[in-house]
């Protein structure tokens, strides 16, 4: 759905708002509105939290949240990835390696789903891998006050990272919507 800054977001619906994200009715639904999920520009701070060489690839999801929740950034990681049913976190991590992710144990205290932790702070975190087909990746979620974002940055090390990503770029969009729309319901 489009809201009048311009930006996508996506969200389940109950049945009464499902006329509303269809386009309906003449009242959109507010973008500030709780576990609404807004693709935004990547911000430069968000940028700032990379560990990638170059960042060739990045892409940003917003979402509000109750302003009462006070997770750190990593207990929403961990909410986002973790809290999933046993079939969706094998489908992930089945899908992840497919595009020659590497990934880590899982459980475990220093990796997400596989995804290892690079850094953890209060209100950020960073999740980082490589792949056997050129592409490093970093997930980065930061925290401020009652908003989450979300990104994904990629750096390319050979022009099959490139390719890969190009195919694969219009179902990852879709997954992190629905992830962060499913923990916000969760919320």
């Amino acid at each position: 759905m489009r809201n009048g800054s311009g930006t996508s977001e996506w969200r389940l619906a109950e049945p009464k708002e499902a006329r509303q994200l269809l386009g309906l009715c003449a009242n959109p639904l507010p973008s500030t509105a709780v576990g609404i999920v807004s693709l935004v520009p990547v911000s430069d701070e968000i940028r700032s939290y990379s560990s990638l060489n170059s960042v060739d690839y990045a892409d940003a999801f917003q979402m509000a949240v109750p302003s009462a929740d006070h997770r750190s950034a990593e207990e929403w990681l961990r909410e986002i990835f973790e809290s999933l049913p046993v079939p969706a976190r094998m489908g992930l991590r089945l899908a992840w390696r497919a595009i020659s992710v590497r990934l880590g144990p899982f459980p475990s205290t220093e990796y997400v789903l596989g995804w290892e932790i690079e850094d953890s702070e209060t209100s950020s975190a960073r999740l980082g891998t490589a792949g056997w087909i050129g592409v490093r990746a970093n997930l980065v979620l930061r925290t401020d006050a009652a908003v989450l974002t979300f990104a994904t940055l990629l750096e390319y090390r050979r022009p099959a990272g490139r390719v890969m990503w190009f195919s694969v770029r219009p179902i990852h969009l879709r997954i992190v919507r629905f992830l962060l729309s499913r923990t916000a319901v969760r919320a």
